[in-house]
């Protein structure tokens, strides 16, 4: 299957997952407390469950040193997506910039990387969200928060995803290796995170006018960085590594070449901003990625 049909497949999924999530809340079915609360159980149980799975591997040392490297080249581009959001955006668009740099590598980028890579990708993937994850809970809040909330170390390493990484660590680098039962478990919880998302940035829809999503100047400002000038970076930062390094490079390209990640409305709403703007953004720019994931990996082939 091409890339173009795998990501007008899950596009579709997400906007049917989505249109349940608005009626649900059009009907009262679903209140913002409670999508709250769905958030929450999002963040904390069924995204570390994926990443843990993600690291029940065997271990090479091959394997660790790429690991190095995709780590600090996720670093890398997460910084470079930093400073451009920052450049070019006011010190008032907080939302924008947090849109700009935080992408949804999770529901788009791994399907993309299981179907066009191969799934021993998606250990690269997973450094990915890992430090997606480090930078989220202390940059991405102080930023939401518009600097109420202070960064804190601790919350960087002390919450329930980086735990899962350290748990992931830990079963990689040891001979231990999940019982059937309870990777059965994580694998159904996994399989939870993506519906539910996709419900609860519906719920938050239902709550303004439809026709306002391509209304947004600065939505579309938003969708040009995170879908063409980000990936765009990241295809000249990634010549950095060389060739035989293809794999670690496509991954943190597909990874990067995502639409703004639902987390967007999410920490608007736990952190009391602008939540309805943040999911009319996710929305375009969703939809915007039918064009701009195929044309950048396109034009990748030329530049690589």
């Amino acid at each position: 299957m091409s890339s173009t049909l795998i990501l007008l497949r899950q596009i579709l999924i997400m906007f049917l997952l989505m249109i349940a999530g608005y009626c649900l809340r059009k009907k009262q079915l679903l209140s913002l407390e409670g999508a709250s609360s769905v958030s929450n159980l999002m963040l904390y149980i069924c995204g570390p469950a994926i990443m843990i799975l993600s690291f029940d591997t065997s271990f090479s040392y091959l394997r660790l040193q790429n690991m190095g490297i995709a780590f600090l080249f996720s670093v890398l581009i997460t910084l470079v997506s930093i400073f451009l959001a920052k450049l070019f955006m006011s010190s008032e668009q907080t939302l924008e910039q947090f849109g700009i740099v935080f992408c949804n590598s999770g529901f788009i980028g791994l399907p993309l990387v299981q179907n066009i890579l191969g799934t021993e990708c998606v250990f690269y993937l997973t450094i990915y969200m890992a430090v997606f994850t480090l930078f989220v809970w202390t940059y991405g809040i102080y930023l939401i928060s518009k600097g109420k909330t202070k960064i804190k170390l601790s919350k960087a390493f002390l919450n329930p995803a980086m735990f899962s990484v350290f748990i992931g660590f830990f079963l990689f680098c040891t001979p231990f290796t999940l019982p059937d039962i309870v990777h059965e478990t994580f694998q159904l919880l996994g399989d939870c995170n993506t519906p539910l998302g996709m419900i609860v940035l519906g719920s938050y829809l239902a709550n303004s006018s439809s026709v306002h999503i391509f209304t947004s100047k600065e939505g579309y400002k938003v969708s040009f960085f995170r879908l063409i000038v980000v990936p765009l970076c990241t295809v000249f930062v990634m010549m950095l590594l060389p060739m035989q390094y293809y794999d670690i490079r496509m991954t943190l390209l597909i990874a990067n070449s995502t639409p703004v990640g639902v987390m967007l409305a999410m920490f608007s709403q736990m952190y009391a901003g602008d939540f309805e703007y943040g999911a009319r953004i996710v929305s375009l720019s969703t939809l915007l990625s039918l064009i701009s994931i195929p044309l950048v990996l396109s034009m990748t082939n030329i530049l690589w």
